[in-house]
């Protein structure tokens, strides 16, 4: 899909709140050059459509990635019925990866194989049932409509030219 693809290769405008809690992970994020960090973001910018996704860091979240024994959380908000929505979301865990193994490095010392669980990424989707349903009604009714334009014709088709296989002028067309 060209949205897909233009969504992968363009810097994606995100939210982030609580920047100041996990300056590292925001400056993995800028300066990877594919997301445009807003700082004014919130969750009326990410349903108007000015950012794609939202991510709230909490309190002490560096901390907690880097020293803690449970893993710090992340939480990613996104509106669904955007079709890009799937493809940033991707984008941001693959850019994700270098921070974790950043704060995984900072754990070494410790052999409990646990403490490697740095930091979890939840998700939550913001679109109400009704933009949701908007969004599968997009993905179908063209489908419909073209099956439905073919189908219609297909019987005018045939009908003519099993009239002219019976006149016996199928030839001379």
């Amino acid at each position: 899909n060209a949205n897909e693809r233009r969504a992968a290769a363009e810097r994606t405008p995100i939210g982030v709140v609580g920047a100041e809690e996990a300056p590292n992970l925001v400056l993995v994020l800028a300066s990877s050059g594919s997301f445009r960090i807003v700082p004014d973001g919130d969750r009326e910018a990410l349903r108007l459509g000015r950012i794609k996704l939202l991510l709230r860091i909490p309190p002490g979240f560096e901390q907690i990635a880097s020293r803690g024994r449970e893993p710090a959380v992340l939480t990613v908000e996104f509106a669904a019925r955007d079709i890009t929505a799937g493809t940033v979301l991707e984008k941001l865990r693959a850019h994700l990866e270098p921070y974790r193994r950043m704060t995984q490095a900072a754990r070494v010392g410790a052999r409990d194989p646990e403490i490697l669980r740095t930091f979890e990424l939840r998700e939550a989707n913001i679109s109400t049932t009704r933009e949701m349903g908007g969004m599968m009604l997009g993905f179908f009714l063209p489908f419909v409509l073209s099956i439905w334009g073919i189908m219609g014709g297909m019987y005018t088709a045939i009908d003519a030219v099993a009239g002219e296989k019976e006149r016996r002028t199928l030839e001379t067309l």
